[in-house]
């Protein structure tokens, strides 16, 4: 595999894991935001809009990402989406006169390609950002280029040391809520704690004072139950909380 068709894999991966960073860091690099997949057609926007990043699939189609690109089984992204918000967007932007060209099935495919993306067989990705270095780019201001790998001027490289790394940032849902898209949360790394995590998420989602969490559980099948399963967490990582009623003294009599 080439340099660059390593470089798409990686774009590719990231997407579909929801990683930010390394999204902006690898198109800026010059990845190919309309290149597929070879064992299955799949482009970013196809993991983008499946996996339900909606932040995501709204970068790559600012970055000339084509919605009408087909995959193996001719889908676009907007038929792989699950999420009504990210059906939205893409219903926006499908089939509008693009003025790019969309890829072609098969176009710089090479015969005798063995290679399996880690992704495909194995759908939970751990975080793969480098963390000694990284590019941050302001959303407003971040308008990669795919052919020539600039970026704006705005961007600016930070090391690992800023204060971003005392900071964890976590993905979380509740599903008994009306709303089943994630919430960002942040949690100080000095105080990355069960209990930290569960008033957190208590006053985010302003659950009721007669409900208690009973259950937090690391996508896809893992439950979290104390502050050593915290230390384990990486950035970004996506988990789900369940509520029930709250224990009174008088259910312990």
């Amino acid at each position: 595999m080439s340099m660059m068709e390593e470089l798409n894999e990686k774009l590719r991966e990231a997407c579909c894991m929801g990683d930010n960073e390394s999204v902006y860091r690898y198109l800026t690099q010059g990845a190919d935001v309309n290149s597929k997949n070879k064992m299955n057609g799949w482009t970013c926007l196809h993991w983008a809009a499946k996996r339900g990043h909606t932040n995501l699939v709204e970068v790559l189609l600012r970055s000339n990402a084509d919605p009408n690109v087909l995959n193996d089984k001719q889908q676009t992204a907007l038929e792989v989406a699950d999420l009504d918000s990210v059906k939205d967007i893409l219903k926006d932007k499908s089939n509008v006169g693009s003025s790019f060209k969309p890829v072609q099935a098969g176009e710089n495919d090479t015969t005798g390609v063995k290679f399996v993306p880690n992704y495909l067989a194995h759908p939970v990705f751990p975080y793969g950002a480098n963390q000694q270095q990284r590019t941050v780019y302001p959303p407003a201001a971040f308008q990669p280029s795919v052919t020539t790998g600039t970026t704006a001027s705005q961007s600016h490289v930070i090391s690992g040391n800023d204060s971003e790394d005392d900071e964890l940032v976590l993905r979380v849902r509740y599903p008994k809520s009306n709303e089943m898209d994630f919430i960002e949360i942040e949690l100080d790394m000095n105080e990355l704690t069960y209990d930290n995590l569960v008033k957190t998420c208590t006053n985010e989602f302003k659950i009721d004072t007669a409900l208690e969490i009973c259950k937090i559980r690391k996508l896809p099948n893992v439950i979290v139950r104390k502050d050593k399963d915290m230390k384990r967490l990486k950035p970004f990582q996506e988990l789900e909380i369940f509520t029930g009623k709250r224990k009174s003294v008088d259910d312990f009599q």
